[in-house]
């Protein structure tokens, strides 16, 4: 999808942030761990170790930001309580950047924690309930990973 933007630095992180207002009034509608490991036809095991990416897809109720859809790529804490207001806050370490969704202040409440984070800002078509991680995931296919489905 080549409208997605990745977020690289302090400065972009910041950016983010402010332009989806903080996800303050928005939900997690859908999340999905995508491992890149699998195992084959004979049962034989790959990529086992690696770590797995993420997409969220969040709505929210404001009109200016719709909807965001999330990728985590190499994800090492996927942490999230349902229960809590976002106040979306994040830091970019050297190696990591770190998603504190209701505040880095209630980092054990939620946390997560990725080699590397992009996002896209979706339109009216993303609220509702029927919107679902599916509709918009088959873009996202390597070549590779066709055939692999397509074997099974």
């Amino acid at each position: 999808m080549n409208d997605k933007k990745r977020i690289e630095n302090k400065e972009l992180l910041d950016a983010f942030i402010n332009k989806v207002g903080g996800l303050h009034d928005a939900l997690v509608h859908e999340a999905m761990l995508l491992n890149t490991g699998y195992v084959d036809l004979a049962g034989s095991m790959f990529g086992d170790v690696d770590l797995p990416n993420a997409r969220l897809v969040i709505q929210s109720q404001f009109d200016d930001v719709i909807g965001v859809e999330l990728d985590l790529k190499e994800v090492s804490i996927f942490n999230l309580c349902f229960t809590r207001d976002f106040r979306l806050e994040g830091e970019m370490l050297q190696d990591a950047i770190v998603l504190y969704p209701y505040g880095k202040e209630n980092a054990e409440k939620g946390q997560l924690r990725a080699k590397s984070a992009s996002y896209r800002i979706l339109g009216i078509e993303s609220r509702g309930p029927k919107f679902t991680l599916s509709s918009i995931c088959e873009d996202d296919f390597t070549d590779d990973e066709r055939q692999v489905v397509s074997e099974e």
